[in-house]
């Protein structure tokens, strides 16, 4: 996926439907001016295996700047067995997640320094201890970055805990 995205103007990574099992987290580096699109056809599922690392994100989708690092994912699910976390977004703007769920996760999912971003479709997070987490608790007031979200659409996004324990986490 980093050589794909190393120099691109326009990338789709598509997914075929069927159960990718993952033993350790996927991370997705959204640099460039052109947009990155993970695309999962018909029913393409991300699952933490057993000995998937405790408290880490299955997918993480990070940049180095602000400079048109937008994404999107459509048509993904992430399933955690309450092992992981499901998507942790960082430094990233104008981004989009439709058509895409995350089940059984510790923290479905986190937003840190993040703008313009939004859900469309049927997206939900489901079955999570913590739904969405507004920045990182491990920044200190010291450091450049602190965790801002800004601009983030919600409209779209179906909520369901039967075992939460927390939807909203700042």
């Amino acid at each position: 996926i980093a050589n794909i995205n190393a120099n691109r103007d326009t990338t789709a990574l598509f997914f075929p439907a069927g159960r990718y099992i993952v033993s350790e987290q996927i991370i997705i580096p959204a640099k460039g001016e052109g947009r990155l699109t993970l695309v999962g056809l018909g029913s393409a599922s991300i699952v933490a295996s057993s000995n998937f690392p405790e408290d880490t994100y299955i997918l993480k989708i990070t940049t180095d700047s602000y400079n048109g690092n937008n994404f999107r994912i459509d048509g993904m699910s992430l399933y955690g067995n309450y092992k992981c976390s499901g998507l942790d977004i960082r430094y990233a703007q104008e981004w989009a997640l439709h058509n895409f769920n995350i089940w059984s996760c510790r923290t479905g999912l986190s937003l840190n320094d993040t703008y313009y971003g939004g859900f469309s479709g049927t997206s939900s997070i489901r079955n999570c201890l913590v739904g969405v987490q507004f920045g990182d608790r491990t920044i200190k007031a010291y450091e450049k970055d602190r965790g801002e979200v800004n601009t983030i659409d919600f409209s779209n996004l179906k909520l369901n805990f039967g075992v939460s324990k927390t939807l909203f986490y700042a």
